[in-house]
Parts: structure tokens; C-alpha cells; sequence
């Protein structure tokens, strides 16, 4: 018997911020060296209200030196703005707080799995040298806190 999980997968929770016009899906391709991070930021610091930023799905990325990247990018999507991160709560805004208090007050126990039903995949030895076979096969957002 398989259990279902007490919390969305990331598919669901994508689902749920373009269900609620919280997610800007860019499919056209994009430079996540010179363009990705701009568009981004310029929620933050381009003077947009709080409440009007989205999360961005990227789907077509592309780096400086025009490689493709197969694996999409999701910025934003766990706390672009209150409303977002309500989703990812399973909340309303205005129990956000009210769920991490009980939260904090009712920790659960950690839960030891033997067999998980997940797939691995290994890449390991000489294979990690090869082009798109180590971290560079997952595309950077280029965002890069100072702090």
C-alpha cells in the first residue's frame, strides 16, 4: 500500500501558484547568465508592490556560451511574496503564523526509512569529468548572496 504524502510534490505545488495567477511561465529560451536573474530581480528592487510579484517557471535555458539545459528552473516559488508562500503552506496568509506556532510547539518525530520509493541515479568516477555529467548539468539561476 502506497501512502500518500501529508504535503505536495513540487509538480502540485507549481500547479497550485498557476491555478492562483502566482507563477509567470517563460518557455521562450532564456540566458540564465544574462537574463534570468534580471528579470527577477526587478520584482524586488524595480519598485513592484509585494502582493504583485509571481514566481517564474524558466523551461528553455540556455548559458552564455549557448548550451541548453533539459531541466527547468522555478525562482521564487516558495516565497516571492506572502501569497506564494501561503501556497507552500497550505494556508491562508492569515494563518501562516498560526500554523508555524503549532508547529514548533508539536515537533514530530523523525520517521526511518529502509526502502524508499525513489529513483537514484549515480554518476560517479569518470563520468563526473564529462561535460553535463557533474554539476554543471544542473542550470545556476546565477544568484549569488553576499552577504
Amino acid at each position: 500500500m502506497t501512502k500518500t504524502p501529508s504535503y505536495n510534490d513540487l509538480h502540485q505545488h507549481i500547479a497550485a501558484l498557476k491555478k492562483q495567477n502566482l507563477l509567470i511561465e517563460v518557455d521562450r529560451q532564456i540566458d540564465k547568465d544574462s537574463e534570468m536573474h534580471a528579470l527577477v530581480r526587478w520584482q524586488f528592487i524595480g519598485g513592484m508592490k509585494e502582493e504583485d510579484r509571481k514566481a517564474f517557471l524558466f523551461t528553455n535555458i540556455v548559458d552564455g556560451k549557448g548550451r541548453k539545459f533539459d531541466m527547468p528552473v522555478l525562482v521564487g516559488g516558495l516565497a516571492a511574496n506572502r501569497s506564494i508562500y501561503s501556497v507552500g503552506m497550505g494556508s491562508s496568509v492569515e494563518g501562516i503564523q498560526a500554523k508555524w506556532d503549532n508547529a514548533i510547539s508539536n515537533p514530530i518525530d523523525p520517521q526511518f526509512v529502509d526502502n524508499a520509493p525513489c529513483h537514484e541515479i549515480i554518476q560517479d568516477g569518470a563520468s563526473l569529468s564529462q561535460p553535463g555529467h557533474g554539476l554543471d548539468a544542473l542550470p545556476d539561476s546565477g544568484f549569488n548572496p553576499r552577504i
